[in-house]
């Protein structure tokens, strides 16, 4: 029986890599955590998963990727995601909708 996936594993890319989220007026933010290792300051961004991953990918790619195969985790980085997206769509069955005519 496959698992379901809950919250808390589908972002555990982001845990592992982020602060835990805090408040900032009407908002809310995580730090990098690796950023805060080199930079030796807080590298605050806004608590969307998007936004974080764009982060991950133009930053810590590498990083990324080794630790997604050591924790058996998809990896969800844009880029990997419009690739999937993509070999989805060519293997797909087409219709043909597109092909079929009306006979007069």
């Amino acid at each position: 029986m496959p698992v379901k996936k809950t919250h808390a594993n589908c972002t555990q890319d982001i845990d592992a890599f982020f602060s835990p989220v805090y408040d900032k007026g009407k908002k809310t933010y995580r730090n990098c955590n690796h950023c805060i290792k080199v930079q030796k300051k807080s590298v605050p961004f806004i608590n969307e998963a998007t936004t974080l991953h764009y982060h991950l990918q133009a930053y810590h790619k590498a990083d990324y990727l080794q630790w997604a195969v050591a924790n058996k985790f998809a990896s969800m980085l844009p880029w990997d995601m419009k690739c999937c997206h993509k070999d989805a769509l060519l293997h797909m069955q087409s219709n043909l909708d597109s092909h079929l005519a009306p006979r007069e």
